[in-house]
C-alpha cells in the first residue's frame, strides 16, 4: 500500500509539472521581425484610437474616419487544431501591424466594413493589404487572422519600382510617406 501511495504522488508530480510546462517559451520558436526593407512600407503615423480623421476631395466632398486601432505588436502563429477541440501547436512568432478604421457615414458592427491597413511578417515573409470597403470588390482574403481582411494585396506594389512625385511643393516618394503626411 505505500508503494502504491508513493507511485500515486510520484505521477501526480510528474503530470503537474508537465501540464504546467510554459508553452510561451521564446528561444525555442522562431521569430520573424520586420526588417529594414520592411519598416520603408510601413505607415509610422501615429494614429490615436477615437481620433476623428476627415478626408477632403477637391469638390470639397468629405468623408470621417475614426481610429479604432493602431497597433504594433509580437503575435504567435499556431497550427491548426483538432477536431476534438484541441489547440494547434505553436509555430512561431512574428510583427504585425494593424491601423483600423471606422468610416463615420457608414457604420457597422461587421468586421468587412472597416478599414484595415495590414502589415505582417509571419512564416518570415512580408505580407500587407488594405480592406476599404467603399472600394466595390466583394472578394476578401485575410492577412493571418479573420478578423484581418482586406480587398486590396499590396503584394504588387512591394516588389515595384517606388516612382517620386511633387504635388504642392511637397516631394513624395512612396506611399507610406503620403500616409503619415
Amino acid at each position: 500500500m505505500k508503494n502504491l501511495f508513493t507511485y500515486l504522488i510520484f505521477c501526480i508530480v510528474i503530470i503537474s509539472q508537465v501540464g504546467c510546462n510554459n508553452d510561451d517559451n521564446d528561444t525555442s520558436y522562431p521569430y520573424y521581425e520586420f526588417n529594414q526593407a520592411d519598416e520603408v512600407l510601413l505607415i509610422k503615423y501615429n494614429y490615436v484610437p477615437n481620433q476623428i480623421i476627415t478626408y477632403e476631395n477637391q469638390f470639397d466632398e468629405q468623408i470621417h474616419l475614426k481610429v479604432i486601432l493602431n497597433e504594433r505588436k509580437k503575435c504567435s502563429f499556431n497550427s491548426r487544431g483538432t477536431l476534438s477541440g484541441g489547440g494547434g501547436i505553436l509555430q512561431n512568432y512574428y510583427d504585425s501591424k494593424i491601423i483600423r478604421f471606422e468610416l463615420l457615414e457608414n457604420p457597422s458592427n461587421e468586421d468587412y466594413s472597416k478599414i484595415n491597413y495590414i502589415f505582417s511578417k509571419n512564416n518570415d515573409e512580408f505580407n500587407n493589404g488594405i480592406n476599404f470597403p467603399m472600394w466595390n470588390i466583394t472578394n476578401f482574403a485575410f492577412i493571418n487572422e479573420l478578423q484581418d481582411k482586406v480587398n486590396i494585396s499590396m503584394l504588387d506594389y512591394n516588389n515595384l519600382e517606388k516612382t517620386q512625385m511633387n504635388i504642392n511643393e511637397h516631394k513624395w516618394t512612396s506611399i507610406s510617406e503620403y500616409c503619415n503626411y
